[in-house]
């Protein structure tokens, strides 16, 4: 993934309501403690583009119970992150580009991270989206993104020398 360079790191998430949680990240080491219905939040210090961080976040009962497994995330890049959204033309996908044949095998790029989002209906706001989670670029990932996010990125990671992560809201799951 790829978290918003300078500006502050908000993580948040689900625990047993009183349950303390810690979150690790950066050498900074932060906690607080879920609330009645068991949700958390908690601000992390900016930092400048960079990387690979890991992430640990980690919960313990108050209730007397032993720590829980952490959840570690790896391999996470600062720089910046873009929504790609709002236009139909965002759904026309890299393998369909006139240049689809010469651009993907160059689409290899640790520095761009790639999120699709499957678009789901809804009356209420969701606690959780419906994607496969963040993908380094390469000519497998990049083939059904956004070519217009995909084109985007690359140009900003050129010319801002700084890790970036796009997400759209492509297709519903089929």
């Amino acid at each position: 993934m790829v978290i918003q360079r300078d500006l502050p790191v908000h993580v948040w998430g689900v625990a047993t309501p009183g349950e303390s949680v810690t979150v690790s990240f950066r050498g900074e080491t932060r906690s607080t403690e879920a609330n009645p219905l068991g949700r958390w939040s908690l601000y992390l210090k900016p930092g400048n583009a960079g990387g690979p961080y890991q992430m640990t976040v980690t919960g313990n009962s108050t209730a007397g119970a032993t720590a829980e497994q952490p959840i570690t995330v790896d391999d996470i890049l600062v720089g910046d992150v873009w929504v790609a959204s709002g236009q139909s033309n965002m759904e026309f996908a890299m393998r369909q580009a006139a240049t689809a044949a010469q651009d993907l095998p160059k689409t290899d790029n640790p520095r761009i991270r790639l999120l699709m989002i499957r678009r789901k209906a809804a009356d209420f706001p969701q606690d959780d989206v419906d994607t496969d989670g963040w993908s380094v670029s390469n000519p497998e990932t990049a083939k059904e993104f956004s070519a217009v996010a995909w084109y985007f990125a690359r140009e900003i990671e050129q010319r801002e020398r700084v890790p970036v992560g796009v997400f759209y809201l492509g297709r519903n799951r089929e």
